[in-house]
Parts: C-alpha cells; sequence; structure tokens
C-alpha cells in the first residue's frame, strides 16, 4: 500500500487552463447542477446577532 501512495505523489496533475476551457467548463456544469431548490419559509430557529464597534 505504501508503494501505491509513493507512486501517486510521483503522478503530477498540473495541467494547462485556457480561458476558452474555463468557460466551458463553467457552463458544463451550471448545467449540470442545475439551479438550487428554493425555500418555502424562513428558518424556525436562527441567531441573534450582536454587532460591537468600537
Amino acid at each position: 500500500m505504501d508503494s501505491d501512495l509513493e507512486k501517486e505523489k510521483q503522478i503530477s496533475y498540473d495541467r494547462n487552463m485556457y480561458r476558452e476551457d474555463a468557460d466551458k467548463i463553467k457552463r458544463h456544469m451550471k448545467e449540470e447542477l442545475g439551479a438550487g431548490k428554493k425555500r418555502n419559509s424562513a428558518p424556525t430557529n436562527s441567531l441573534s446577532l450582536e454587532f460591537v464597534h468600537g
């Protein structure tokens, strides 16, 4: 198992990222994930935040 880990460390997963590729990847991820599920109402439990300045 240790030898497998050592082999994994030697592999480089770096790759060049081009602006055109980034736009395509973003678009693909948005299509894949879709819109998030909307909340019907506000949560019943919440935190009360107090801001102290100074």
